[in-house]
């Protein structure tokens, strides 16, 4: 039996419309879940935090995101052969704005906190390899400002910007910017 492609793509085109229909606007999803990359540097260091990101809105104005992140490496050619970075951000929506029916955007404000962990790996040539490590801790603060786009009902980006600093091991301060691809629900 040959299927008419015209009675395909109708039924394809309006289980895709009710499915979008009876989804939420985005700007009403609780929860995302992606990738993040927040940081920035100077000559003297620098302070980055990312990973994988949970974000959970609890009202209207207010939401908080978790990072984790981290890797290690037995090979002996890299200077960081492992790292770990956790932190916490509290955000606060400034405005949104909704553009139709699966689309929107919101502008917030963050204050984040968190910890970063590297060990630093060192060696010297010659006839006595010499290995040593240390681990360099640091907390990190950053405050500032963001934007978030809400595509195709469930595609968050969120972009930030503002001071980013760490304290400790390595203090540093200095401009920073991120931005996260996430799924929303």
């Amino acid at each position: 039996m040959k299927k008419n492609p015209k009675i395909i793509c109708a039924v394809f085109g309006m289980f895709v419309l009710c499915t979008l229909g009876a989804a939420a606007h985005p700007l009403e999803n609780k929860n995302a879940i992606g990738l993040r990359v927040l940081g920035g540097g100077s000559n003297y260091g620098g302070a980055c935090v990312g990973g994988i990101q949970y974000e959970r809105r609890f009202s209207e104005i207010i939401s908080m995101k978790f990072d984790v992140f981290g890797y290690a490496t037995p090979d002996k050619s890299y200077s960081e052969n492992a790292a770990v970075s956790v932190s916490s951000e509290i955000d606060f929506k400034l405005y949104q704005a909704r553009w139709g029916e699966h689309c929107g955007s919101r502008l917030f404000a963050y204050i984040l906190g968190g910890y970063n962990g590297v060990s630093n790996v060192s060696y010297t040539d010659g006839n006595s390899d010499t290995y040593a490590a240390k681990w360099s801790s640091s907390l990190i603060g950053s405050a500032g400002v963001g934007m978030e786009f809400l595509l195709a009902d469930h595609i968050s980006i969120p972009i930030q910007i503002g001071f980013i600093g760490a304290l400790i091991d390595n203090p540093c301060a200095s401009m920073c910017g991120g931005i996260a691809m996430r799924y929303s629900w």
